[in-house]
């Protein structure tokens, strides 16, 4: 159905809005909570609660939640009342420990949310009738390994972007371009590539001034790893968007 469709590309979409933004992999999904039943992506469910894994049922359970009250849920996610399927992931990160004591994930994160407002969704009433009405599940794959690894070693890398002469924004950082572009090719399925170039970033920068060499060789070798799985199978990152 071009329904089901429009639901996977969306997922997909928000998900590398926030990879490429939070430098994390995410296995996003969506799925009836086991507590109120509407749509829900994590434990405990963004509308009610309820966790699988203890003892808490969520404040609907036994009810239902309504088509209407996801639909309100999804619209509040933004500052305007005029939420959308992206915001709603996205904001759930606002309740992490990351975003209440880290500054840099903050920015990142609040980022990600004003690009997603501006984003193309299918509405949140289409989302309810086939996850909660029809028992649809929807889902990217949830990556190797080598994702895993990727992601740490850019994370690291992107420290050290913050160090420098790099904070007045005319000047912008070579370091975080190379990321940028080597998320864009882990995307378009080309993890090789995409730690070539951040390999290759990560050795210029080792002899900057202002480098922690500990951390980029802590990178370096987080690709070297990852080489030997690359050699022998290179993992796709899902439908394109």
């Amino acid at each position: 159905m071009d329904s089901d469709r429009a639901i996977e590309r969306a997922i997909e979409t928000v998900a590398r809005l926030y990879e490429r933004s939070v430098l994390s992999h995410i296995p996003l999904h969506l799925a009836a909570c086991g507590g109120c039943g509407g749509p829900s992506f994590q434990q405990p469910c963004p509308l009610c609660n309820f966790n699988p894994m203890g003892s808490d049922k969520g404040q609907w359970h036994p009810r239902t939640a309504s088509r209407q009250f996801f639909c309100d849920r999804v619209a509040a996610s933004a500052s305007d009342g005029a939420g959308n399927l992206a915001t709603w992931v996205l904001s759930a990160s606002r309740k992490t420990v990351a975003y209440a004591q880290s500054y840099a994930f903050r920015q990142r994160l609040d980022g990600a949310l004003a690009e997603a407002a501006h984003l193309e969704m299918p509405d949140p009433g289409l989302i309810h009738d086939r996850v909660a009405g029809d028992g649809m599940r929807y889902g990217r794959p949830s990556g190797t390994y080598g994702f895993w690894k990727f992601w740490d070693a850019a994370r690291l890398l992107e420290e050290q972007g913050l160090q420098g002469p790099w904070g007045d924004e005319s000047r912008a950082d070579p370091l975080r371009a190379a990321i940028d572009e080597a998320v864009a090719a882990l995307h378009d399925g080309r993890l090789a590539d995409a730690c070539g170039t951040l390999r290759a970033a990560a050795l210029e920068r080792l002899d900057h001034r202002y480098a922690d060499r500990q951390a980029i060789r802590r990178a370096i070798d987080q690709f070297d790893e990852l080489a030997p799985q690359i050699a022998e199978e290179e993992p796709t990152a899902g439908p394109r968007p």
